[in-house]
């Protein structure tokens, strides 16, 4: 029987395995103000399909919000990010998942934003409050859409107690 640090040890050797290392040492290596900013990264391949010299990647970055964009866009953070895509290449030469990036492009999953807020939403807790009024008041609405009105309030308040 296997111990379970003889399986991790076993899974990090996989081919699969060695992509998330490096991901998650990309994300070790970049700054706090820079991780704060990103969700995510990929990279997605672009170039000639019938010139397999030329084959190029571009780093794509995942981003909280569009503020983030304007933030990560400036000259000091791109370059900053180029830097530690040349450090991931030089520690894992042939074998980095980040060798062929020739550019940085980042955006905004809308989508994936959306769907993350609906679920913590649908995860918390409804909090409810009881009612403080007996529902003892005088009505002195002369007006009978206003009169009805508050007879509808006075409903609701002795439902809810």
């Amino acid at each position: 029987m296997k111990s379970v640090k003889e399986v991790v040890n076993h899974l990090k050797k996989q081919s699969f395995y060695k992509f998330i290392i490096q991901k998650s040492e990309f994300y070790k290596i970049i700054s706090q103000k820079q991780k704060f900013h990103i969700l995510f990264v990929y990279t997605k391949n672009e170039g000639d399909c019938f010139d397999k010299n030329k084959k190029q990647s571009i780093l794509m970055v995942a981003l909280r919000h569009p503020g983030s964009k304007k933030e990560m866009s400036l000259s000091s953070n791109l370059s900053d990010l180029k830097t530690y895509v040349k450090i991931m290449n030089l520690k894992y030469k042939e074998e980095s998942y980040f060798k062929d990036v020739k550019e940085i492009r980042f955006f905004i999953p809308t989508k994936l934003i959306k769907l993350k807020k609906r679920n913590e939403l649908a995860q918390m807790p409804k909090i409810e409050y009881k009612e403080r009024s007996n529902g003892t008041f005088k009505n002195n609405f002369k007006d009978k859409e206003l009169f009805k009105i508050f007879e509808e309030i006075r409903e609701v308040i002795n439902a809810s107690r």
